[in-house]
């Protein structure tokens, strides 16, 4: 049986603040981004009725380079947990120090193919 993941879930949009100057080391605001990631998947496996123990399973990680500069496009790739699927993503530190995605599309869009993947693998 497969189940909808909630469209709400596909919106994620994500900011975080970087504190840097020169080249800049995101890895605190990719953390956090993990961490919002997967508890906004979580939440949305729960929601489109995948028992917690299940969802639980199901999970995202996101890898960056350790050293960008602001302004400049750079690619991070996310992997699903369960499934392995991957899907690149092209990100940048803007002009207010924020890591962003660089298109400005929303994160959740960005990373569709992962979390359907992982969605999928849970509610079989």
């Amino acid at each position: 049986m497969t189940r909808k993941i909630p469209a709400a879930l596909a919106a994620v949009g994500v900011v975080f603040v970087i504190a840097a100057c020169g080249g800049y080391d995101p890895t605190e605001a990719v953390d956090s981004l993990n961490k919002e990631v997967n508890q906004n998947l979580q939440t949305g496996l729960e929601a489109g009725g995948v028992p917690a123990a299940q969802a639980s399973k199901a999970g995202i990680t996101i890898k960056c380079p350790d050293n960008v500069q602001k302004n400049e496009n750079f690619t991070c790739t996310a992997t699903g947990k369960l499934t392995g699927a991957t899907a690149d993503v092209e990100m940048k530190v803007n002009d207010n120090d924020e890591l962003t995605t660089a298109s400005g599309a929303e994160l959740g869009t960005a990373l569709e193919k992962v979390i359907n993947a992982e969605g999928s693998q849970v509610s079989q």
